[in-house]
C-alpha cells in the first residue's frame, strides 16, 4: 500500500456522500502526474482549512477545482497551496486504498466526474423537499 503523508478528517457537504467518519490519505504528487478527476487537499482562502475537492482543469500554475455537490467551481488553486493527491480513505480505522494508475484509476475518475455533474442537482432537490 502507498504510505500515506497526512490524514485528514472529512467535514461538511461539499463531497457528499463522503463525510465522517470518512479520513482522507493524501500523498505529496508532482504536478505533472494530476489528472482531471482525482481528489485533491490543498490549503483553503481562510487561515487553518484545508479543502478536499475533485480536479477539473489542469492549468501550468494553478488547478481548477470543485467539490462534488457544488454548482460553482473553487477560485483557481495554486500550485504552493496543493498538498496531494487522496490515495486511501480511513473509515473507523479500516483503511481502503484508491487506485491513482491504471484502468480502475481510470474508471475511478470518469465515475467521479459523473457523479460531480449529478450530485450538485440533487443537492439542490433535497434542500428543496421541506422538514419534518
Amino acid at each position: 500500500m502507498t504510505p500515506v503523508d497526512l490524514w485528514l478528517p472529512l467535514r461538511g457537504r461539499s463531497m457528499w456522500p463522503l463525510g465522517p467518519p470518512v479520513e482522507a490519505g493524501v500523498v505529496r504528487t508532482p504536478w505533472e502526474d494530476l489528472q482531471r478527476g482525482d481528489l485533491v487537499a490543498f490549503v483553503g482562502p481562510a487561515p487553518g482549512q484545508v479543502w478536499l475537492h475533485r480536479v477539473q482543469a489542469i492549468a501550468p500554475c494553478s488547478v481548477q477545482t470543485r467539490g462534488d455537490t457544488c454548482r460553482l467551481p473553487d477560485a483557481p488553486v495554486p500550485r504552493e497551496a496543493l498538498l496531494g493527491r487522496v490515495v486511501a480513505w480511513r473509515i473507523v480505522g479500516v483503511r481502503l486504498p484508491v487506485a491513482v494508475r491504471g484502468p480502475l484509476a481510470h474508471l475511478r475518475r470518469r465515475v467521479g466526474l459523473g457523479w460531480a455533474d449529478i450530485a450538485p442537482h440533487l443537492r439542490h432537490a433535497w434542500s428543496a423537499l421541506p422538514k419534518c
